[in-house]
């Protein structure tokens, strides 16, 4: 299997189509007139006109060319005929975006260019990556009248985008670390580190934000902590569709947040007042802390509170309409016995259900020895949490590291984690989430082309369409699929040559499209790495490094995306932050 496969749309072509191409193959410029009688159709490829003015009204050339990839999204679209065009007839041309979970028809505006062609010209510019259908109905006729014997389709997929220039967005010469990006459905998005304070040494946290429609970023924030005698950590930033957005930090043993409001100055002005969000216990600055946005209108926050033994997973709720918080909840008692270790990972669905995936030992005395991956499911109906299953079905040698969530549309999720056995060799784990039967698959190991090491640093991504993706670092890049018709995962699929530390994140668009990210070893350097998985051709295009500059030794590459075509990518270079985003213009 190269890919997910697209629509079945996608794999059938109409009866007249497959008509004009089968009887269009081979054919030379000499032959094409016998080629047209026989087809009872023009040709699709370029031909000649045919000069014979008793032949029926046929299409003698198109642009285009049909099946032709690469195709400008702002390219001349047009066809030629045997015969001069009757004018009121040519706006019988439909063209049909195919691909993606809302193929449609396109608006277009057509005029005659010479009294035989036709130019038909989208009222917008075509979507990157796109397959696209134009079809000349039965309607459309020549001079006389005489119409096409039958409707005339063609089509082409147009050319992908590529990353702008990489550059610098934090300022200052002090220390900057811990990047990460949220962006909206029309590419707006939060980003936010950490950034010392020459001074005291302390840590503050610092945003910048991407203004889409200007294409640029907005200056940066001061510190959004507004205590800053001591540092903050676990900086975590969600922003929803429209484009608001939640940010929590841990300081001082509490975690707090800020709310802002899309339409809001985009500085720190435009955020809301510094609020307190957890309880009275206290809040391990090494814990997990994450924040999610659902579908209705809410966001939740969750974190771990207690010591090694004694860990309770607590979690508080922001209802969007009324710009509160609900309160902090503590929820089950989870007993983790090391909370420093990076074993946790949370996602929420668009009904305000949520999975937190965490790993525990059943020996306290040996945490990090032949744990498990758990799951505890948050019941939106219910409002709490209601259940907790390990994933692992398999028998347990050595330590699972680096779980991670996503939540398709439907409220299935997808995890994916790594597992060293005893060789000390790493091996990739997946796992599904059924939402109907509410039951998970097990655990599902995937094997990649080297023995010695076949999975580790796996970050997880899914599609509109209930198709996930896990890609994982294995000396090399792989991937791995999960077919939502299938439901059954693929082989591992090497699609890029070594990783320096694996370090990935990959996001879909609308259209099944995805980007991954990752760090690179070059001779001495560590450089950032992105390459494209095309759903339309289910192919990926070459690795290409989309940084430059820097200190070579980039880290903690973060992609964001929310089903946009144009993600983000922001990471960590000698203690500097920088950014690159993919243009797809």
């Amino acid at each position: 299997m190269k890919g997910l496969r697209n629509n079945e749309h996608l794999k059938t072509e109409s009866a007249s189509m497959a008509k004009i191409k089968h009887c269009s193959l081979g054919v030379t410029a000499l032959a094409l007139a016998i080629s047209l009688a026989a087809c009872g159709g023009g040709s699709s490829g370029g031909g000649e006109a045919d000069e014979d003015s008793s032949s029926g009204f046929s299409v003698t050339a198109v642009t285009p060319a049909d099946g032709v990839s690469g195709v400008e999204p702002d390219a001349a679209l047009t066809a030629s005929f045997n015969k001069d065009l009757l004018a009121s007839s040519i706006d019988s041309i439909e063209l049909t975006k195919n691909n993606g979970v809302r193929p449609a028809n396109v608006p277009v505006s057509t005029r005659i260019d010479t009294a035989s062609s036709v130019n038909i010209q989208p009222d917008e510019p075509l979507d990157i990556l796109s397959e696209y259908t134009v079809t000349m109905t039965p309607d459309f006729s020549d001079s006389s009248g005489s119409p096409l014997s039958e409707a005339f389709p063609w089509s082409f997929v147009t050319r992908d985008g590529d990353w702008e220039q990489a550059g610098l967005i934090d300022s200052g010469t002090a220390t900057a670390k811990q990047p990460g990006i949220a962006v909206d459905y029309d590419d707006n998005g939060w980003a936010m580190w950490l950034k010392e304070d020459s001074l005291t040494g302390n840590f503050n946290l610092i945003g910048r934000y991407y203004n889409a429609e200007d294409g640029d970023w907005e200056p940066q924030t001061l510190p959004l902590n507004s205590d800053e005698t001591s540092s903050v950590s676990k900086p975590r930033v969600a922003v929803d569709l429209a484009g608001n957005a939640i940010v929590v930090w841990v300081q001082d043993d509490a975690v707090y947040a800020r709310a802002w409001e899309v339409g809001s100055a985009a500085d720190e002005s435009g955020w809301s007042a510094v609020e307190k969000i957890s309880g009275s216990e206290p809040v391990n600055d090494r814990t997990f802390l994450q924040v999610k946005f659902s579908g209705n209108n809410s966001a939740r926050a969750v974190w771990l509170e207690g010591d090694a033994g004694t860990t309770v997973l607590a979690s508080n709720n922001y209802w969007a309409p009324n710009a509160q918080w609900t309160g902090a909840r503590s929820g089950p008692d989870l007993d983790i016995q090391d909370t420093s270790l990076a074993i946790t990972d949370f996602a929420a669905d668009n009904r305000g259900n949520a999975i937190l995936l965490w790993v525990n030992s059943d020996e306290p005395s040996l945490p990090e020895l032949e744990n498990r991956v758990y799951a505890t499911r948050y019941d939106a109906d219910a409002r709490d949490w209601v259940s907790t299953n390990s994933l692992e079905t398999h028998s347990l040698t050595g330590e699972a590291r680096k779980p991670k969530i996503v939540f398709d549309n439907q409220g299935n999720a997808f995890a994916a984690w790594s597992r060293t056995g005893d060789d000390f060799f790493s091996r990739l784990y997946v796992s599904h989430y059924d939402a109907d039967s509410g039951a998970w698959s097990g655990s599902t190991r995937i094997m990649g082309a080297r023995a010695d090491s076949v999975g580790r640093f796996p970050s997880v991504a899914v599609d509109l369409q209930g198709n996930a993706m896990v890609a994982f670092e294995g000396g090399e890049m792989y991937v791995t699929y999960y077919r939502s018709d299938e439901a059954e995962w693929s082989g591992a699929q090497e699609i890029a040559d070594y990783a320096a530390t694996g370090l990935n994140d990959i996001v879909f668009d609308e259209d099944g499209n995805a980007t991954l990210v990752w760090v690179k070893k070059e001779e001495t350097a560590r450089n950032i790495f992105s390459i494209r998985y095309a759903a339309v051709t289910e192919s990926w295009d070459s690795p290409k490094r989309i940084e430059s500059g820097g200190g070579g030794d980039a880290a903690q590459p973060v992609v964001g995306s929310h089903w946009g075509g144009s993600p983000i990518t922001v990471w960590e270079d000698a203690g500097r932050i920088y950014t690159n985003r993919f243009s797809a213009e």
